[in-house]
């Protein structure tokens, strides 16, 4: 998995971006997502996307302050 290996070689906090619809993860799934990552809770953000638009993701993206983005290739935000 990609982000795990950015994760690896980066020490700094992790934000998954979420669909809208799956805002209301519940915490042990989240917890999940950070033992597959292998980072710890207090470093692992959850964001959701209220539109998907490149304006409003680049806005997250600032705000977050990333430095390395991971993307899957089935994301719908490539289509």
């Amino acid at each position: 998995m990609a982000a795990a290996e950015a994760v690896r070689y980066s020490p700094q906090p992790v934000t998954v971006l979420l669909d809208d619809k799956d805002a209301d993860m519940p915490p042990n799934r989240i917890e999940l997502i950070g033992q597959d990552l292998g980072i710890a809770g207090s470093d692992l953000r959850m964001r959701a996307l209220p539109v998907k638009d490149p304006v409003t993701i680049a806005q997250i993206l600032r705000q977050e302050r990333v430095t390395q983005l991971v993307v899957s290739r089935d994301c719908a935000l490539l289509r």
